[in-house]
């Protein structure tokens, strides 16, 4: 009977606190519940002075409490580029990680408030919320909490848009000033992946164009290091034709970047120190059950000896952002020339490739032949008639096109590229390839001066 007392008496106790619990958790939320229609139209336009007090507030606040933060996106930029907020910027931006939040919630938040901010949006909830906003005097601060898998407000222009394109970039920080007083930003790659040339004031600062600055970046940086290691990693196909014809994307394509260098120098570019570069090698053949190519085109054997090439491609892959471009394989085919196969996947682009070499490309004596010795070059209308011709699909091209190489614009930066280029585009699509247009239909449209513009990115 009295265990039976001191248990009920110990669910009454439990049950009372439960409740008390329950209720201040209720209340702390009642008391820092978003006010997101005041938010929307109560915050006013850009004031620095006030924006620099209330960054000043945060930051002894945040330091108080022991929670690390980083100035974000715009507040990033201005500070690296003018030791200032940028003219016309209508908030501050700070991220902090996600263990860190729910000290920022229960111990940032209250002394936040008792310094006259309150909460515009977010929450104590950080499965709903990864944005947190606090206002003071119709100015207001974002902070953004970061963590993988989630969704961040700095990565919103990027292409996915989630936390874990922007985590390799904040391994990092350093300093820098805004209104004299020092704080902590994350490092120039940060902004160079979310703005492109953020050195560049603009409207928007850019922010639409980072990733394909980088992308721009990256290939500027391998193609010099290529050089310099006497490896060269070049343009081909589509990729040359626009640096050639339009010093750009091709404009009537989607983005792509098609690179290759020669298969002599596979071993030495694999053994080579590439810096902030990884190169992964994708030893595949066509023996191999991975091999997807249509072997009545390439059989991963050359053409006339036969010998089976131990790769036919390998990644570059930048170790920090994982950024990452495939390099493909020129070979030689005899003394004078190299050759690169035709790589088509039987039942999806096989037969449309075929067409548009044989109707289109060869007709102006350009594109893949069948490479049958080294005096027969065979036209591919023949090829699948006769299965002697299988696996010998490529372009021949002259060693002196590759003899050096020269250094020519794209876009804002300048990549290597083969001193015999023009050459090399009229041997892949024909000798009129300067003057007319061809899209992936074979159709041909005269090259004006609107369509030797490049794609813009």
């Amino acid at each position: 009977m009295k265990i039976c007392k001191i248990a009920v008496i110990m669910l009454i106790v439990s049950l009372i606190i439960l409740t008390v619990w329950y209720f201040l958790r209720n209340r702390r939320y009642e008391r820092y519940k978003p006010d997101p229609d005041k938010f929307k139209n109560k915050y006013h336009k850009f004031d620095r002075k006030i924006m620099i007090h209330n960054l000043e507030t945060l930051d002894k606040v945040l330091k108080q409490y022991k929670v690390p933060y980083w100035l974000g996106e715009g507040t990033a930029l201005g500070a690296h580029r003018e030791s200032d907020i940028i003219e016309n910027d209508t908030d501050i931006d700070i991220g902090i990680f996600k263990k860190d939040y729910e000290n920022f919630y229960n111990k940032c938040l209250p002394a936040l408030f008792k310094n006259g901010f309150w909460l515009g949006r977010g929450g104590e909830d950080i499965k709903d919320y990864s944005l947190l906003s606090v206002v003071r005097n119709g100015n207001y601060i974002d902070v953004d909490i970061t963590y993988k898998g989630g969704t961040c407000a700095a990565a919103q222009f990027l292409e996915n848009g989630d936390c874990d394109t922007i985590l390799p970039f904040l391994n990092t920080f350093t300093t820098a000033k805004i209104n004299n007083k020092s704080y902590r930003v994350p490092s120039v790659r940060y902004l160079e992946l979310l703005y492109g040339n953020w050195k560049i004031p603009s409207s928007n600062h850019g922010v639409k164009n980072g990733s394909q600055y980088l992308m721009l970046k990256h290939l500027s940086t391998i193609s010099r290091l290529s050089i310099e290691k006497n490896t060269p990693i070049f343009p081909r196909n589509g990729f040359l034709l626009g640096v050639v014809r339009h010093k750009g994307f091709l404009p009537n394509e989607n983005i792509d970047i098609d690179l290759a260098c020669h298969y002599s120098h596979i071993d030495k570019i694999i053994s080579a120190d590439w810096g902030d570069y990884e190169i992964i090698p994708k030893w595949v053949s066509a023996d191999d059950k991975d091999w997807i190519w249509d072997k009545r085109m390439f059989n991963g054997r050359h053409p006339l000896t036969g010998e089976k090439f131990k790769i036919n491609e390998f990644t570059i892959k930048d170790k920090l952002s994982n950024w990452s471009c495939d390099v493909d394989c020129f070979y030689e085919f005899d003394s004078a020339r190299f050759f690169y196969p035709l790589y088509t996947i039987e039942n999806s682009n096989s037969e449309n490739e075929l067409k548009l070499a044989i109707q289109r490309y060869n007709k102006y004596d350009g594109g893949n032949k069948i490479l049958h010795s080294v005096d027969q070059i065979i036209n591919l209308d023949k090829l699948l008639a006769n299965k002697q011709y299988h696996g010998k699909v490529g372009t021949l091209y002259d060693k002196n096109w590759f003899r050096t190489y020269k250094l020519v614009p794209f876009y804002d930066v300048k990549l290597y590229i083969p001193i015999g280029a023009i050459d090399i585009v009229k041997a892949d699509y024909g000798k009129n390839v300067l003057e007319i247009m061809i899209d992936k239909d074979g159709k041909e449209t005269a090259l004006t001066d609107e369509l030797k513009k490049p794609k813009r990115i």
